[in-house]
C-alpha cells in the first residue's frame, strides 16, 4: 500500500509553474540588451526563437466596447493563454521577408541554426508597443527583432526552405 501511494503520489506531473510568456519576453530583452556583440545577440535571439516555439498562437479575440480592439494572444501546450510572442523577421532579399515561426513552419529551424553574425549584416531591434505596432499591426505588440541576411548561401536557403510548402 505505501508503495501504491508513494508511486502514485511521485508518478504525477505538477506543472505549477507560471504561463507569463510576457514575464519571459521582459528577462530576455534584458539579457538580450546586455550582450556585448553581434554574435552574443545572435545566440540569444536563436534561443528565443526556439524556446518559444512551444506557444502557439491562440485565436484572434475581438473585443467591442466602443472600438474593435483585437488581441493577439498564446497559449502553451496546455491551452492557457500566456501573453504574445515577440516577431522574428528574417530579411534575405529587396522587399522580401518572412516571420520565423517554427509551429507554422518547423522546417525554418534549419535557417535559425545556420545564424551567425558572419551572414547577418543588421539587426534592427523595437521593443516600444506603439512603434512595434505601426510596423507590424497587432502581431508587432510585444516588440520584434529584423536581421538582414546577406550571404547568398543562406538566402537560397531561406528561399528553398519557405518555398518548400508553397
Amino acid at each position: 500500500m505505501t508503495i501504491l501511494v508513494f508511486g502514485m503520489t511521485y508518478a504525477q506531473e505538477n506543472d505549477t509553474s507560471v504561463c507569463d510568456l510576457q514575464s519571459e519576453n521582459q528577462l530576455w530583452k534584458a539579457e538580450y540588451e546586455k550582450a556585448e556583440s553581434k554574435a552574443e545577440r545572435i545566440e540569444l535571439i536563436k534561443s528565443k526563437i526556439k524556446s518559444d516555439s512551444i506557444y502557439e498562437q491562440s485565436e484572434p479575440k475581438i473585443k467591442t466596447v466602443h472600438s474593435p480592439t483585437i488581441f493577439n494572444e498564446h497559449k502553451n501546450k496546455n491551452g492557457i493563454e500566456c501573453g504574445c510572442k515577440i516577431l522574428f523577421i528574417l530579411h534575405y532579399k529587396k522587399r522580401r521577408s518572412i516571420i520565423v515561426n517554427l509551429n507554422d513552419r518547423p522546417e525554418l529551424s534549419i535557417v535559425v541554426d545556420k545564424l551567425k553574425s558572419e551572414n547577418v549584416e543588421r539587426i534592427w531591434t523595437e521593443f516600444k508597443k506603439e512603434t512595434a505596432q505601426a510596423v507590424y499591426g497587432v502581431a508587432g505588440k510585444c516588440g520584434f527583432v529584423q536581421l538582414r541576411i546577406t550571404d547568398r548561401k543562406l538566402k537560397r536557403l531561406i528561399k528553398n526552405v519557405w518555398q518548400q510548402r508553397v
